[in-house]
């Protein structure tokens, strides 16, 4: 992944941590979970859908996949996870907070040397489409986020003359996904997410330097189960 801006100096034995066992475990949990989505929601009754709620206080836990692409940068993927916390108004409208982050794996040895992290975080509203002659029920949602990407544990010297580096900026979120009942207060939550905006400041170290300019489009795959409290 290169990012705009000063390109760090060729080490012939520099080389990048990877992260595929991480990668791999978020993976195979993501496989995992889609696999007893599909297998509950062509066994579930519809009666779950007529006795199930959406309304009140609601906690979601997810894994998943994130990618960014920034610039002309190449796109960088990772796994990782997150936590939901909203609050039903009625059937049909939530209001909730999200905060998730992500390991992204890095195959470019020279200009994306560190570990990189990015992390969201969501304020926004979901709308549901419930039926209950259906156990399922799909849903959109918006939100306000706050991205942030840092790449930290950077080789030394390098021509940044710092350890730490900090994206970030607001963008807006767009998602959708569906909701498969297993009882009244407990679903299973398939869904994505796609952010679009731009970084505006960069921090350096302790330096943090505002007015700046990048394009950057998010995408994150999650799967988890949500409970109504």
């Amino acid at each position: 992944m290169r990012w705009p801006g000063r390109r760090a100096p060729r080490s012939g034995g520099a080389t990048v941590r990877r992260e595929h066992s991480y990668g791999a475990l978020c993976l195979r949990s993501a496989l995992f979970s889609l696999w007893f989505i599909l297998l509950s929601l062509s066994s579930a009754s519809p009666l779950a859908a007529q006795k199930s709620t959406a309304e009140g206080l609601t906690l979601g836990v997810h894994v998943g996949s994130v990618s960014v692409h920034a610039g002309e940068a190449d796109r960088a993927t990772g796994g990782g996870g997150g936590v939901l916390l909203g609050y039903g108004l009625t059937r049909g409208l939530t209001i909730f907070a999200r905060v998730d982050g992500a390991n992204i794996e890095l195959d470019d040895s020279v200009s994306a040397q560190g570990t990189w992290v990015v992390g969201h975080v969501d304020l926004g509203a979901r709308f549901h489409f419930a039926d209950p002659r259906r156990s399922y029920a799909p849903y959109l949602e918006g939100a306000l986020t706050r991205r942030i990407v840092e790449v930290t544990e950077l080789p030394q010297p390098n021509v940044y003359g710092a350890d730490r580096i900090r994206f970030s900026g607001g963008v807006f979120t767009l998602g959708g996904g569906v909701l498969i009942y297993a009882n009244a207060s407990l679903a299973f939550d398939l869904g994505v997410r796609v952010g679009g905006g731009e970084f505006t400041s960069v921090t350096i170290g302790e330096t943090r330097r505002e007015g700046f300019d990048l394009a950057t489009r998010s995408t994150r795959l999650n799967i988890g189960v949500a409970w109504w409290l």
